[in-house]
């Protein structure tokens, strides 16, 4: 390709470069007439939509309560059903197959059947364990030999399950909680 060849085709890239600026300087301008007519809106239409927000998130509570409750009777149904024994009968040798059986239930049980999954699976690297170690190995020194083993595991889990949990906790009503608590005693 020549030189002339080269500067025809920048000269040309630059056209439309420039067009295209000037249809995004186009499409800007009309979104901020857009814009500039949401100020005309209706306060009264603005108020029900602030007052329909508020009932959205009196529903959105309302159905926490409902999950929570659903999740309850999953639990007491699973606790209530006969378990699964070991072997298949007293004769026979062979055993019972757990993952089978949670496989088979899960449309009954599908909560439960979703948290093993996630907490009953095998890791597929030593890395957590590795971590937990680690940790142990912090809390637990030389200088720490008063730390009972029950309070080390206590605060192992509560380290390691945290970050699952901050957001979760109302810590005002757990401080109101523990202080009625001790106060009863």
């Amino acid at each position: 390709m020549s030189e002339i060849e080269k500067r025809d085709a920048l000269g040309r890239g630059a056209a439309s470069a420039g067009d295209d600026v000037e249809m995004e300087e186009e499409k800007q301008a009309n979104d901020d007439d857009e814009d500039n007519s949401s100020d005309d809106e209706d306060p009264l239409e603005v108020f029900e939509q602030q007052v329909a927000a508020v009932e959205v998130g009196k529903q959105a509570s309302a159905s926490d309560d409902s999950i929570e409750k659903t999740c309850k009777d999953e639990l007491k149904r699973y606790i209530e059903a006969s378990s699964l024994p070991i072997r298949k009968s007293k004769h026979d040798k062979t055993y019972n197959d757990p993952l089978g059986w949670r496989k088979k239930n899960q449309s009954l049980y599908p909560i439960l059947a979703s948290l093993a999954k996630i907490y009953l699976s095998v890791q597929a690297t030593s890395a957590p364990s590795e971590r937990i170690f680690s940790a142990a190995s912090r809390l637990i020194s030389n200088k720490r030999t008063t730390l009972n083993p029950e309070m080390a595991g206590k605060t192992l889990f509560v380290a390691k399950n945290w970050k699952n949990w901050q957001d979760r906790i109302d810590y005002k009503e757990a401080v109101e909680k523990a202080d009625n608590e001790d106060n009863e005693e």
